[in-house]
C-alpha cells in the first residue's frame, strides 16, 4: 500500500501535494493457539460429530476477545456461525449455521465437562 501511494505521489498532477499513509485503526499483538491444545482438539471432535468432517483451523488478521485469554496462558479459540459482511452494511448470519454452532457447542460443553451421554 505504501509503495502504491508513493508511486502515485510521484505523478506530476500531484506536484506539491502532501501524500502519506496513516494507520488509524485498532491494532494489537497477535496470538497463536496450537492445534493440539485440548480445547482445540475437543471442539474439533464436536464439530466433526455434527458436520461429518474435521473443521478447517484458520488464522485470521481479525482480533477477538480470545486474545485476552491467550495472553494470560489460557488457550482459546474463536468459533461461531457463518456470517457475511461482518460489522458492515447488511451484516448477517446464517440461521442454519447458528443451529449447527449451537449443536457443536452443546456437544463440546458436555464432553469438556465430562457429562455422560444419556
Amino acid at each position: 500500500m505504501e509503495e502504491t501511494v508513493a508511486g502515485a505521489a510521484a505523478d506530476p498532477r500531484l506536484a506539491g501535494a502532501s501524500v502519506r499513509v496513516r494507520y488509524d485503526g485498532f491494532c494489537c499483538e497477535g496470538c497463536v493457539v496450537a492445534p493440539d491444545e485440548p480445547v482445540v482438539a475437543e471442539l474439533a471432535r464436536a464439530y466433526q460429530r455434527v458436520h461429518g468432517e474435521r473443521p478447517a483451523l484458520e488464522a485470521t488478521t481479525a482480533t477477538t476477545d480470545a486474545r485476552h485469554f491467550v495472553r494470560h496462558g489460557i488457550p482459546a479459540v474463536c468459533f461461531g456461525p457463518r456470517a457475511e459482511r461482518i460489522h458492515g452494511i447488511d451484516e448477517r448470519v446464517s440461521l442454519r449455521s447458528m443451529a449447527e454452532t449451537a449443536q457443536v457447542l452443546a456437544l463440546f460443553v458436555r464432553d469438556w465437562c465430562g457429562e455422560v451421554e444419556a
